[in-house]
């Protein structure tokens, strides 16, 4: 990824993603571009934005609280954040439509420990259909990585450059041993299958580094409808944080005997029992978890955690729009002042209906001093999404306007075979005269790709968003 500024009213830029087109499946699908979450990964690079990350590849942002981060033996540090991010609803590539929440639909609360939010360290979901698997990575963060079968034994290898491979042990209960490049080991046991049975997670129990220094995770409950849930972390030398409930919603978690115990660090968390959600899409595709579509209305309240008190009194709230998705991310200190906002324009449900997940085009960050006076910052997007393949879908444009009003343009490409362009057009002031006509952009490009000797798309992003080719 490349950083380009304003110049004369057109931007040009080229760069590439290039990976290999593999059959689709539930764990192909949702690892793909489009459905990136986390910190993102090669083929789905992320930026910051405020204090937060925006995930290019997919058009969602990922804010992160983090909460521990205690040194360990030989650099093997026991470090959790809550992460969240947007991507509740993702693409169905080939059947078109979105599908509701495939990472985490089989948690009772939608996510770890609500919807759109990870507190774990990650997990392995595989589909297995015809004698064939294929596996997805779920890393501490969301991102996630997808798993293909090397060919040798029971061996899988993600295909992001990050080197990581996975020994998968099928079978009722299956099992797994995933091996990070610098020898760290991470052992994997059963947490639960979809009611077909083609679907299996399995969650992280040990991790451990190449001199034999090991975190330890340990769940609790857990039957065939509902997977266990996280209930304490420890590190080499004992140190273990736990994680506490009440009535299947996570109270805090504590490096004490309890929430709020005396000399502990605690964060504590605060849940809505009453969000309504609201939803308007052309197609939900199967998730592989649930056969009906989510149930919205008054009729049908949710429960989402609205909030957490860190140990220091300061704390960060939640607030939510329609389609079961945060739209507004509040900072306070520990005298209730606010102190940093950050807000999305994702569009209403009411507004129509859309065919793909919601995504916004504008980003407020709001932060105020000790008197209370505000400073706003705007972050503006623009994107192109392409089709390459009939059942692949990619932004292959993504253009992030600053506050400073500095473009930032990203061009991504699924083949080596052709250079993808695109082309900032900026309104001109009223004094001044009309940017170059389109068909003069496409013979500066045709001039580049002459000189290149390869074939070549050319993408526009004018006011309105549109394709253009060469």
């Amino acid at each position: 990824m490349r950083h380009v500024t304003k110049a004369l009213g057109i931007i040009l830029f080229a760069a590439s993603a290039c990976f290999g087109a593999f059959a689709q499946t539930p764990t192909s699908n949702a690892a793909a571009s489009v459905n990136q979450r986390g910190m993102g990964n090669r083929f789905s690079p992320s930026v910051r934005t405020g204090n937060t990350t925006t995930v290019i590849g997919s058009e969602s942002y990922t804010y992160a609280v983090p909460m521990f981060s205690l040194p360990g033996r030989h650099g093997l540090n026991l470090s959790l954040s809550l992460v969240y991010n947007n991507l509740i609803w993702t693409s169905s590539l080939g059947a078109g439509g979105v599908i509701y929440n495939f990472d985490s639909a089989y948690q009772p609360n939608g996510g770890t420990p609500s919807y759109g939010f990870r507190l774990d360290f990650g997990s392995l979901i595989w589909f297995t259909s015809s004698g064939s698997t294929s596996g997805l990575l779920i890393d501490a963060t969301g991102g996630k990585h997808a798993l293909i079968y090397s060919g040798s034994g029971n061996v899988y290898n993600t295909i992001d450059s990050t080197y990581i491979s996975v020994q998968h042990t099928g079978g009722d209960q299956p099992s797994d041993v995933l091996t990070y490049k610098n020898g760290t080991q991470v052992f994997y046991h059963f947490a639960i299958t979809n009611a077909l049975g083609n679907i299996t997670v399995t969650q992280p129990v040990k991790i451990e580094d190449s001199s034999g220094n090991f975190i330890t995770i340990n769940y609790a409950g857990g039957n065939q409808f509902t997977p266990p849930a996280l209930s304490s972390v420890v590190d080499t030398v004992g140190r273990t944080l736990k994680f506490i409930y009440n009535n299947g919603l996570l109270s805090c978690v504590t490096d004490g005997t309890a929430c709020g115990a005396s000399g502990s660090r605690t964060f504590n968390f605060t849940w809505n029992t009453s969000y309504i959600l609201n939803y308007n899409f052309s197609q939900i595709v199967f998730n592989s978890w649930s056969a009906a579509n989510p149930l919205q209305g008054n009729n049908f309240p949710y429960t989402v955690l609205a909030g957490v008190t860190r140990p220091d009194g300061t704390q960060v709230k939640f607030n939510y729009g329609d389609w079961l998705i945060v739209n507004d991310i509040q900072e306070f200190s520990n005298n209730g002042t606010l102190r940093y906002e950050t807000n999305y324009n994702f569009p209403l449900a009411s507004a129509g209906q859309l065919s793909s997940p919601p995504a916004y085009t504008q980003q407020t960050a709001t932060t105020f001093d000790k008197d209370g006076n505000s400073k706003q910052a705007i972050w503006s997007y623009q994107t192109v999404q392409s089709s390459p393949l009939p059942a692949e879908k990619i932004i292959s444009c993504f253009a992030v306007t600053d506050p400073a009003g500095t473009i930032h343009i990203t061009t991504f490409r699924a083949k080596a075979t052709y250079l993808t362009l695109c082309l900032y057009r900026q309104p001109p002031p009223p004094d001044q005269a009309p940017p170059a006509h389109p068909h003069q952009l496409r013979s500066y490009a045709r001039s580049i790709r002459n000189g290149l000797r390869i074939p070549m798309r050319l993408e526009t992003l004018p006011v309105v968003i549109q394709e253009r080719r060469p």
